[in-house]
């Protein structure tokens, strides 16, 4: 008996696929072009291509489904999370954005570039501010030092705000928002925050809208339960509804972002929240309020969001895997991150292997949609592995991260190549802990290529990751004994972190000075050579950071003088010596309490080299400009009465002696010692350097 084939129905989902559209100033938008020759395929039928206008058909043989790939040379999708959520057939065309990949690589650096140059103007301003309350006597000095503390703070922030908000901003599509909303963002993006912030003002109160939104909201869930002969009505006004909670979502974020780049954290995290409340199903708000907790380091929020998450996506995964599954492992990633941090290590472990279970059941699937968030987990586990000493289990991780990031860096540098390097010197810490150091010293230079690239390409924010890896790379090579490769790898991070300090000196100084350390272990001869290196670090920093390190290249300079002199070398003794003279003299001008004896100092040592140099008249200025500076530095009592001796000025000379006998008698001697035997006193001075010598003894 032949059995009759089952002919599966197939549906017909029409598409379009476009570039992103621009804002304008005045609130309208260019549109996107339409794309032509961009593959689209289903996980329930075959692939589809667009046409000439953008235009495509896809044949799905069930009503839900996922997009397995969308793929155009050149392109990638606005959003790549596009892959991962499930779709329903829908008389309407699905539209599929994308977005040129050099393009989005130059808008958002420009995004980067407009937000932190409107963030460095609003802290100018608040600076001045301060400024002007203090010198009309509003606010206390200790206000004022506690005001300055918090923006030096800010300053700090101001990378990590930029590139948080041209991420956001580049997965915007302005062909989705109201006229309204592309006006305020165009002002955003263009970095004129008062601009934006004054058009939102005009929306009036959302904390009312939001409150009133939610309580229509359920009450048309509550009258959809109590009438289910009317199901599909309240579906279709709950539906409308929902689209009015969209557009107030997307003003509470445009707050958010106004916030963020004026620094105001209540107001930032108020509207976070905000959005999250207008629709407590939009798992994706949620999620990003919890992120914002986590980046801010408010763990008990950040925790309370995300437990809640899981506890409501467990039964969801279940149910229908293929809808919540990778929301799900997400937000088990992130939670493992939060005891990550807070040194709970089992517990993270336990999250992070959750995660990556499912996310390797989904790229099992779809490979080229999951494989970056399976290598994601894998990163962030391997480095649990590290930090806990089990090295063979975080370099199996780390290689397989590495594999996909450096397919992914290949398509699409501006976004995975700084993933692609931060695994390489992960795996590079690895075999530095197995002592494997050519393949440790290979991965580094490998990191700090792709550093280079991104820094080129205007990712300026990746300088500090560099400088870190430059500190590894040192390190390998002095493992080895190449000592050249160690000073110039440290050099480079040294010079890295000196530009970094001058913006932000309380989260850069701390590296600077540990690369400094670690550059003197291979400078820690005592002698000429390695002070004159040593001389050279400090001169460098003193010129990028005099604040921090200018005293430290004049006691420098003093050290080595002292060296020089030792060897006979006096016109480098006597250039070093004023050139140290000169740092002090700058430094008094600002703060003379703390420096005036620096300089005494320094006035006295080249006061004594001058002696030696038989420059009698010029010894005497330097001493008494020296007591002049700090009374209380008596060494240089012996300098001023030997200048006036050898000058032939008995009485003056013998005063000063018989002055401070009791505290320098043995300091006199010595120096009249040494006078004598580098034949320095003139002839007819010997009689009297005698009769000095004479009483000092009694």
């Amino acid at each position: 008996m032949a059995v009759p084939l089952t002919v599966m129905s197939q549906m017909r989902q029409k598409g379009i696929a476009r570039t992103v559209g621009k804002e304008t100033v005045g609130g309208s938008y260019v549109k996107g072009q339409r794309l032509q020759n961009v593959i689209i395929e289903p996980d329930c039928g075959n692939e589809a291509k667009s046409n000439s206008e953008g235009e495509f058909t896809l044949m799905v043989s069930r009503k839900n489904y996922f997009l397995k790939e969308i793929y155009k040379q050149g392109y990638k999708l606005i959003d790549p999370e596009v892959l991962t959520r499930q779709y329903y057939y829908s008389e309407n065309a699905h539209e599929i954005v994308m977005v040129n990949i050099a393009q989005s690589a130059e808008k958002r650096l420009a995004d980067m570039k407009a937000s932190r140059q409107a963030m460095q103007r609003e802290l100018r301003q608040k600076q001045s501010e301060i400024d002007r309350l203090l010198s009309e006597h509003k606010i206390s000095s200790e206000e004022y030092e506690r005001r300055c503390a918090e923006l030096s703070l800010a300053v700090e922030k101001i990378q990590s705000r930029a590139d948080e908000l041209a991420e956001k901003l580049s997965k915007l599509d302005p062909e989705v928002a109201t006229e309204f909303d592309n006006r305020v963002r165009w002002f955003i993006e263009q970095g004129q925050i008062k601009s934006a912030d004054s058009l939102l003002q005009t929306v009036g109160d959302l904390h009312n809208a939001v409150s009133e939104h939610c309580k229509k909201t359920a009450l048309l869930t509550s009258e959809m339960m109590k009438h289910p002969d009317q199901v599909e009505k309240y579906k279709r006004m709950l539906y409308s509804h929902k689209g009015q909670g969209g557009t107030l979502a997307m003003l509470c974020l445009d707050h958010y972002f106004i916030a963020r780049m004026c620094f105001d954290d209540i107001r930032a995290e108020d509207y976070i929240e905000l959005r999250a409340s207008v629709d407590t199903n939009e798992i994706s708000w949620q999620m990003d309020a919890a992120a914002y907790h986590l980046q801010e380091k408010n763990m008990k929020r950040a925790t309370e969001i995300y437990d809640r998450l899981i506890r409501r996506l467990k039964p969801l995964a279940v149910a229908e895997p293929s809808v919540y599954d990778f929301t799900l492992s997400t937000v088990l990633n992130n939670r493992a991150m939060i005891y990550n941090d807070c040194g709970q290590m089992q517990e993270a472990e336990q999250l992070y292997r959750e995660a990556l279970s499912i996310r390797q059941r989904l790229a099992m699937n779809n490979e080229k949609v999951f494989a970056p968030y399976v290598a994601q987990t894998q990163n962030n586990l391997g480095v649990l592995y590290l930090t806990t000493n089990k090295v063979k289990q975080a370099e199996k991780l780390f290689s397989g991260a590495l594999g996909v990031r450096r397919r992914l860096a290949e398509t699409d540098p501006a976004v995975y190549a700084a993933d692609k390097a931060a695994t390489q010197g992960n795996l590079a810490l690895v075999y530095a802990c197995m002592k494997q150091y050519d393949r440790d010293i290979m991965l580094c230079e490998e990191a700090v290529k792709t550093y280079n690239e991104l820094i080129q390409m205007g990712f300026e924010q990746y300088a500090a990751d560099r400088a870190s890896i430059l500190n590894n790379l040192a390190a390998a090579h002095r493992m080895q004994g190449n000592l050249q490769e160690c000073e110039r790898s440290w050099w480079d991070a040294l010079t890295t972190y000196s530009i970094l300090t001058q913006s932000s000196p309380k989260r850069y100084r701390p590296y600077l000075q540990s690369t400094l350390d670690n550059l003197f272990e291979i400078y820690d001869a005592d002698d000429i050579e390695c002070r004159e290196k040593r001389l050279a670090v400090y001169r460098q920093l003193a010129g990028n950071l005099p604040e921090y390190y200018a005293p430290e290249a004049a006691q420098m300079m003093n050290t080595l003088a002292d060296m020089y002199d030792k060897e006979g070398l006096s016109e480098k003794s006597d250039a070093l010596y004023k050139e140290s003279l000169a740092i002090y003299e700058q430094l008094a001008e600002k703060e003379q309490e703390k420096y005036k004896a620096y300089v005494a100092r320094a006035l006295g040592n080249i006061s004594y080299h001058l002696l030696l140099g038989k420059q009698f008249p010029e010894a005497e200025d330097y001493a008494r400009r020296g007591l002049a500076s700090d009374p209380q530095k008596r060494f240089i009592y012996a300098n001023l009465a030997a200048s006036l001796l050898l000058q032939g000025r008995f009485d003056e000379a013998m005063q000063i002696y018989d002055e401070h006998k009791d505290a320098l008698r043995q300091s006199f001697l010595d120096d009249l010692q040494t006078f004598r035997q580098r034949g320095i006193i003139p002839a007819e001075a010997m009689e009297q350097v005698g009769q000095v010598e004479e009483m000092l003894r009694k």
